[in-house]
C-alpha cells in the first residue's frame, strides 16, 4: 500500500518542488481524516461523505506517485553516470507534474468538503 512519507532527496540537483507537493499532500490528508470520521458519526449526509471518500481516493493515488517519484530520484542519484539518467529524470518531472495536478485536485475536494480553502498556498 501507499502512505505518506516524505523524506529527504538524495540528489541535490533535483528540484524540491515535487517534495513541497508530498509536504502539502500529507498536510490535507491529515486534514481530511477527522472530517470523514465525524462526518461519519454525525451520520453527515451522502453527498458530504461521498465528496470526503473521493477527495481521500484522490489523496491515495497521489501518494502512491509520491512513491513512484522517489523511487525514480533514487535511482537517478545511485546511477549520476548512467545513460538512462535523464530519461529517469524527466519521467521523474513528468510524475511531479501529474502530482501537482492531483495536488490541486485534492485542495479542490476538500475545499467542497469542508467549505473553506486550504490555508496559503497553491
Amino acid at each position: 500500500g501507499c502512505f505518506l512519507a516524505v523524506s529527504g532527496a538524495k540528489d541535490e540537483t533535483m528540484t524540491d518542488e515535487w517534495m513541497e507537493s508530498a509536504r502539502k499532500l500529507k498536510e490535507i490528508d491529515g486534514l481530511l481524516k477527522p472530517f470523514l470520521l465525524e462526518g461519519k458519526k454525525q451520520g453527515g449526509s451522502a453527498g458530504l461523505i461521498s465528496s470526503l471518500e473521493r477527495a481521500q481516493t484522490v489523496l491515495y493515488r497521489n501518494a502512491c506517485l509520491v512513491q513512484e517519484i522517489e523511487r525514480q530520484h533514487d535511482l537517478a542519484a545511485a546511477a549520476p553516470h548512467s545513460p538512462h539518467r535523464n530519461a529517469i529524470l524527466a519521467q521523474a518531472a513528468e510524475l511531479t507534474a501529474e502530482l501537482n495536478h492531483g495536488l490541486d485536485e485534492a485542495i479542490e475536494a476538500y475545499s467542497k468538503t469542508t467549505g473553506g480553502a486550504l490555508g496559503p498556498g497553491r
